[in-house]
């Protein structure tokens, strides 16, 4: 658990990563991951399964601390790591943490070094990596559901979905649009503009006229002089 950007993408890589591998166990981080599930599902299930967690509290990361807070909710063994104990809450302070100084040429060797220990201490002894007051089995006050009944109401929510955007598809379609696809002649053409020139501006149906594929260059012009020369555009609808 730890900041995804610079330079904690090195830290990770150069220190955690090795280290945690060095000490028997397999690193993973939630931008590990690449599905397309909920982020926060995704992290939720990492902590439950992970067998020693490891947060780096470096900056007071809002997620870090987030995450920090439902791992020692549920009674996980987490390991504490900061730069400096002024990022450490009050509240944590008295807990054992992992500090390092950049200062010192050798930090990242001696951090490693130090993660090394405490995972494999952690992994001897797990009950003393969780705070005594999380120690306690705690029960969710979330309604239960069976995970049959979640992915369905996931399938449901995702087909309203569908539905509600095909709906906003097919009510946004045009007829007088699919009416100018079955024009075939210059007659046709005029008549579908005389029946919708009232209806939907002059330079919309020029734009469509110019747009079919299928109508001569030149009819959108003499269709716009028609409309505009004549009585029955002079009332009309002329953008």
């Amino acid at each position: 658990m730890m900041p995804f950007k610079a330079p904690f993408d090195t830290y990770y890589s150069a220190i955690f990563k090795p280290a945690i591998e060095e000490a028997g166990m397999k690193p993973v981080r939630a931008d590990d991951l690449f599905r397309p599930s909920v982020i926060v599902s995704d992290i939720w299930a990492m902590i439950q399964d992970g067998d020693v967690l490891l947060a780096e509290l470096t900056t007071k990361n809002a997620n870090v601390f987030y995450e920090l807070g439902l791992s020692h909710a549920v009674g996980k063994p987490v390991i504490l790591v900061s730069e400096t104990m002024d990022d450490v809450p009050f509240d944590l302070q008295q807990l054992r943490v992992l500090l390092y100084n950049k200062d010192d040429p050798s930090w990242g060797d001696k951090l490693r070094e130090s993660i090394v220990s405490a995972v494999k201490e952690t992994l001897e002894n797990p009950i003393e990596g969780v705070p005594p007051i999380f120690r306690k089995k705690v029960e969710s006050f979330a309604p239960e559901q069976e995970e049959t009944a979640a992915r369905l109401e996931a399938l449901e929510s995702q087909v309203r979905l569908l539905r509600t955007q095909t709906a906003r598809a097919s009510s946004s379609r045009s007829p007088w649009r699919d009416e100018l696809n079955a024009v075939n002649s210059g007659e046709m053409l005029e008549d579908w503009a005389d029946k919708w020139y009232q209806q939907v501006p002059l330079r919309v149906l020029i734009r469509e006229i110019k747009r079919h594929p299928q109508i001569p260059d030149g009819e959108a012009l003499r269709i716009q002089h028609i409309f505009e020369n004549t009585e029955q555009g002079s009332g009309g609808k002329v953008d």
